[in-house]
């Protein structure tokens, strides 16, 4: 039964929930374990985003356990998901009231820090968990996002690298290299790490934009406008992405088509003050054409 137990971790570590989930319940058919069981269970269904159903698997835990400071923290990260925000932040400060030193629970109370924009003290709990867990790469890839948020970005590079260097292939701290190369004005670096990214998934409408960004930066107009149109395909009704598409027809002198762009783009947002004299400058020069 060990052996089974240590092979559905296995699988569940390896992100094959459905493979996981077949022996665990197998092992709960037995009554093996269950506290344990019941928790991974309830991870599965987290990572599935299937929060009802964890969090159900998490009481199952908790009335064999009421008190494990770990269960209460991943309950809280599914009630956040739903968005019971308050009742999430009571579990978590129960939890760390129960082990100060969860990182797990502390990254639940980074959330909601960082939701409060309190990002200075949210930086100070990632340094803990990294303290207690140095080679957790959610917990460096998340320092890196508060850094973005603080403006940090030669940090956050630090942070990200970090990442990276535990898990290669992590999709979101990609992105986020990218995000954080364009702000450093670090485009042809940037690019070459979209190249990578792209790789493992090019349906990500958030990779194409910041490819996107990187070209128009080094005036690859054409490039760029491929960019945006195929970041547009994945969502249409995104107001960044209708507006830097807007600015790129414009820099090409295709000033009907752009003005077409800011008049989607301000539909989205009427007020933004980019796209306003965007839509203005256009105008003039459609004016001035005629």
């Amino acid at each position: 039964m060990k052996r089974k137990f240590n092979k559905a971790r296995e699988y569940r570590e390896a992100n094959e929930y459905d493979k996981a989930l077949k022996i665990y319940n197998e092992l709960l058919e037995k009554d093996y374990n269950l506290l344990d069981t019941y928790f991974n269970l309830g991870l599965i269904f987290l990572f599935k985003k299937d929060y009802d159903m964890a969090i159900r698997y998490f009481d199952d835990a908790l009335s064999l356990d009421e008190n494990n400071s770990r269960i209460l923290s991943e309950k809280s990260a599914a009630l956040y998901s739903l968005n019971h925000k308050k009742e999430s932040l009571e579990l978590i400060n129960h939890a760390l009231e129960i082990n100060p030193e969860n990182p797990y629970a502390l990254l639940g109370k980074a959330t909601h820090l960082i939701d409060n924009k309190e990002f200075e003290e949210a930086l100070k709990l990632f340094d803990k968990m990294i303290a207690y867990e140095p080679e957790n790469a959610i917990f460096w890839h998340d320092k890196s996002y508060v850094l973005n948020q603080l403006e940090c970005f030669e940090e956050s590079l630090d942070c990200v690298n970090r990442t990276l260097c535990l898990n290669p292939n992590m999709e979101k701290a990609l992105l986020n290299k990218i995000f954080v190369l364009n702000n450093l004005n670090r485009f042809n670096e940037a690019l070459k790490v979209s190249d990578d990214a792209l790789n493992l998934n090019s349906e990500d409408y958030v990779l194409w934009f910041n490819r996107g960004i990187s070209l128009k930066y080094l005036n690859n107009l054409d490039e760029a406008l491929d960019c945006f149109e195929k970041s547009i395909d994945l969502k249409p009704d995104d107001f960044d992405l209708l507006l830097n598409k807007a600015d790129v027809l414009y820099k090409l002198n295709r000033f009907d088509d752009a003005l077409n762009f800011y008049n989607k783009s301000l539909k989205l947002d009427p007020n933004n003050e980019y796209a306003l004299k965007g839509h203005e400058r256009v105008l003039k020069k459609i004016k001035n054409e005629d």
